[in-house]
């Protein structure tokens, strides 16, 4: 039980420093993206908030067609 509870907290803390990282690795990217191509913050940040809202939806439309089930990624026809 107690063995339990620790791996969960190292799996934790593990992802919240991976998370911390990543974030910054991201920020810095669109530092330079913003630098690259003159779009303001405002536009750089919808564009990434779009692309980021997309991607969960592609992943589970590619899993679907993978596994040979495409109709749970799309309204089901009567």
């Amino acid at each position: 039980m107690i063995d339990a509870i620790i791996v969960q907290l190292l799996i934790l803390v593990g992802s919240l420093i991976v998370l911390a990282f990543s974030s910054h690795f991201t920020i810095k990217a669109i530092e330079k993206l913003i630098e690259l191509t003159g779009l303001s913050e405002m536009s750089a940040g919808f564009i990434l908030l779009a692309t980021l809202t997309l991607v969960p939806e592609i992943i589970v439309a590619l899993f679907a067609v993978l596994q040979g089930e495409a109709g749970i990624s799309a309204r089901a026809e009567s």
